[in-house]
């Protein structure tokens, strides 16, 4: 279940609507869609083609989600589960765990999105890649190829940029998701004072990531997980999407770990303009 009951975690007419308004293609930007096109995703269509991807075991899983929404837990778990990530950052001031972001992977979607003309707190309208940034991609695939059967990677602006990895990858690449009631990643977003992040435009960045996030399922879902579940669901919820995913068990006990969880504000009703994109996640989580 979704946090913040008001929500309703459900897409009705108004949902349908703002949707269509605000809808997204495969790069995550606004375009309109017919309303009954943009909702054409169902529970059923969800599972059948979550499970069609379990049976494939991808070769590449990208970790999808905002900043501040569970994406280093996320990876970390799976990491925790078998599913190298080759170099990432183990600490760091804003998570005593690391990021688990691979800098050299940092490195590139910051060249693609400066490219483009934007950048992570205003991400672009399209994704540009040039040669030099194809050629360093294929070099990173080469690289992690080399070393491992299966890996996965972790950077929040992957969901701009799939367009290059999925035409470097395709078939190979897998996804998995993960989002957070928006005051919380906003509150986590403006508690880091130096990123001169307000409250309006952290709204703003959850609805541009978690849009584009939506769009990336309506593609072709996969498994998406809501950081807010309380403990033992959440559990529940991971072990289903990492079966799905083909990866076993922790070792050596699990990543997550509640205490180091920050700004966990009183969760309240979920702003209209955000609520469309927050009740079709809810309604496409794992478990929901």
């Amino acid at each position: 279940m979704c946090a913040a009951e008001a929500s309703n975690c459900s897409v009705g007419r108004l949902g349908r609507a703002v949707l269509a308004r605000r809808s997204v293609g495969p790069l995550g930007r606004a375009r309109s869609l017919d309303p009954d096109s943009v909702m054409a995703v169902t529970e059923g269509d969800a599972t059948d083609a979550v499970s069609g991807a379990a049976a494939s075991r991808p070769r590449v899983i990208a970790v999808l989600g905002m900043h501040r929404s569970g994406t280093s837990w996320l990876a970390g778990s799976l990491e925790a589960r078998g599913l190298p990530l080759g170099e990432v950052n183990e600490a760091s001031p804003f998570n005593a765990k690391g990021n688990r972001e691979n800098p050299r992977m940092q490195a590139l979607h910051a060249q693609v999105f400066a490219d483009s003309g934007g950048s992570w707190v205003r991400p672009p309208s399209r994704a540009v890649w040039t040669d030099a940034t194809r050629a360093e991609l294929r070099a990173v695939v080469a690289d992690m190829d080399e070393r491992f059967e299966r890996w996965g990677f972790k950077d929040p602006r992957s969901v701009f940029v799939l367009d290059g990895w999925r035409a470097e990858l395709g078939d190979a690449l897998g996804r998995i998701g993960v989002f957070r009631h928006p005051d919380a990643v906003i509150a986590s977003l403006v508690d880091r004072g130096k990123l001169s992040v307000d409250r309006r435009e952290a709204q703003r960045m959850w609805l541009d990531y978690n849009t584009a996030l939506v769009a990336e399922h309506r593609r072709e879902p996969f498994p998406i997980l809501a950081f807010d579940t309380a403990g033992p669901a959440l559990s529940a919820a991971l072990d289903t999407a990492s079966a799905q995913l083909g990866l076993g068990v922790a070792s050596g006990g699990e990543f997550f770990e509640r205490e180091l969880v920050h700004n966990a504000p009183r969760l309240g009703r979920v702003p209209r303009r955000l609520r469309a994109v927050w009740d079709y996640l809810c309604e496409h989580a794992v478990g929901s």
